[in-house]
Order: structure tokens, then sequence, then C-alpha cells
């Protein structure tokens, strides 16, 4: 991460998000990657589930991702489809979803 603790798409800190996020299993950072536009990311596997989730299932075992001001859903970090996702169900532009799906794929590769 950055002075300002921004993520970066580094080896260092696809290690720290990882490191993070199998300690805590949620985690909460910004990330730019054109330093205009900004997301808020939050990447969560604590969250409590109640009853079943309409319009798709039930998420148990998945990690509820949200973007700030952009939306939120539940996803599955062993995927290997998680830019078409992204964009689909969290509204994001297509190279915002790109660039989460790598960062989600890192942190499957990390995951202790």
């Amino acid at each position: 991460m950055d002075e300002y603790g921004t993520y970066r798409a580094t080896k260092e800190d696809w290690d720290e998000l990882a490191k993070l996020f199998s300690e805590k299993e949620n985690i909460l950072f910004p990330y730019s990657a054109d330093a205009q536009s900004a997301m808020i990311i939050s990447i969560n596997r604590e969250y409590i589930k109640k009853g079943t989730m309409p319009f798709g299932g039930n998420p148990e075992g998945r990690a509820w991702v949200s973007i700030l001001g952009r939306g939120a859903d539940h996803i599955d970090i062993d995927s290997e489809q998680h830019g078409i996702y992204l964009e689909e169900h969290l509204g994001l532009p297509n190279d915002n979803a790109k660039q989460l799906a790598d960062l989600l794929n890192e942190l499957k590769k990390r995951r202790t």
C-alpha cells in the first residue's frame, strides 16, 4: 500500500492484502487505477446470512464484495469468472471490473 493506504497492483500489495484477508477475513481499502477515479472496496467473509437471498441463492461460503457508491454482491473467491460477474452485478466499468478480478485472483492464489 502507498503512504495513503491505497492499494496498488503490485506483488507487495497483493501479499499484504492476502495476509490481512487470511487473518481478518474482512478488509476495506481504497484503490485507484488511474489516479482520477477511486473505488473504496470491502471484501468480507465474516457476514452473517439470515435466510436465503433472492436472485442469487445461498451465499454460504462466499465473500461479500462491495464498492462504495456502486453496489455489492456475494462472490465465490475461487471462481474463474470474476470480471464478467463484477461488471454485471456491481455495475463497474469493464476496466475496474478487470482490475478487481485480478486482485481477487491474486488473493485466491495467496490465501492460506
